[in-house]
């Protein structure tokens, strides 16, 4: 057992423990799409977590992306970004190769 992951192991025992005590379970209660999109993590990601797995290593393009996820779900809370910052998501944009998922919406 990864060192990293037994306080989120722990943590879901009790929360499963929580609700067994109101009788649910956490599919009735989490939203694994709401979480996704408060996080900015994928939905894999999220249910990888929520059952205790570790998250494999995203990579360089991963991580990028994950990061300008992360900004925009912070500027569309509110969060100003300079224009600075605009500059360096955009240029990370578009040295990004363009996903599979991308390609289909073009």
């Amino acid at each position: 057992m990864s060192a990293s992951l037994t306080p989120l192991r722990e943590t879901l025992a009790r929360l499963d423990a929580h609700l067994a005590e109101q009788g649910l379970d956490r599919g009735e209660v989490l939203d694994v799409g709401e979480l996704s999109r408060r996080t900015a993590l994928a939905e894999g990601e999220v249910r990888a977590l929520l059952d205790a797995e570790e998250l494999r290593e995203p990579g360089e393009v991963g991580h990028v992306r994950h990061l300008v996820a992360v900004e925009l779900t912070l500027a569309l809370r509110g969060r100003r970004l300079t224009p600075r910052r605009q500059e360096a998501l955009t240029l990370m944009l578009e040295g990004l190769p363009i996903s599979e998922s991308e390609e289909a919406e073009r």
